[in-house]
């Protein structure tokens, strides 16, 4: 068998890179004593927003057993913005899983203001929660008595496409105004697997209202 050594650098530099990555990640995951510098973003600015405007809010999602989870359910019981839990498994060894971890995304800035953004799920093929697999029945009665459903791209970093879909039409058919805002992860799904493609293509066809910056219109009009 020959060996084609040209051939095998480029996977040699990449799991070095993955390497690094994943071990300055785990350096940076130890809880620090100060939480100043945590925020609770993405979904959770938008509906902070939406429940100082007066609206009741809840969220959709799952946070782990941990200082992180914690935190972030403390940001949003103070804010008046109650949590919809989407694990089933009630097993402490389960919980205790990093998989069932809550999601951190690590925001870097560099001397520019430059920002760059990572998380395990930058790690994987697979979702963060790959081991959720369908909708519980919890959280389709919140979505069916909810007025508007609001979900952005980065929930594909999280959940399998076919299990956002599920949402989206369980919404639908309860009547539920869906709002979506595929952000920058746009660019990647519509790239992307023929599952995520699907998946993006539906919210865009059918979700009530599109939030969308410019170029992004353009990058994501271009494909259809």
């Amino acid at each position: 068998m020959g060996w084609d050594e040209s051939a095998c650098l480029p996977s040699l530099k990449y799991c070095l890179l993955q390497s690094t990555l994943v071990k300055r990640q785990r350096a940076l995951s130890r809880p620090r004593q100060s939480a100043k510098f945590w925020e609770a973003g993405g979904n959770c600015n938008l509906a902070i927003a939406a429940a100082r405007l007066g609206l009741h809010v809840f969220a959709v999602g799952h946070v782990g057993n941990e200082i992180y989870g914690s935190f972030l359910l403390d940001v949003l019981q103070n804010e008046g913005i109650s949590m919809v839990g989407m694990n089933e498994n009630k097993d402490p060894v389960v919980a205790n899983n990093i998989s069932y971890e809550t999601l951190l995304c690590w925001v870097l800035v560099d001397p520019f203001q430059k920002h760059g953004f990572c998380s395990r799920a930058d790690f994987s093929n697979e979702p963060a929660f790959s081991w959720m697999t369908r909708l519980s029945g919890t959280v389709k009665v919140a979505i069916q008595q909810s007025k508007i459903l609001f979900c952005n791209g980065y929930a594909f970093d999280e959940l399998f496409p076919e299990l956002i879909t599920s949402a989206l039409h369980c919404a639908i058919d309860a009547g539920t105004a869906v709002f979506f805002d595929p952000g920058p992860r746009g660019r990647t799904l519509v790239n992307g697997t023929p599952e995520e493609k699907k998946s993006l293509e539906q919210f865009l066809k059918l979700s009530d209202v599109l939030l969308l910056t410019l170029d992004e219109v353009h990058s994501l009009t271009s494909h259809y």
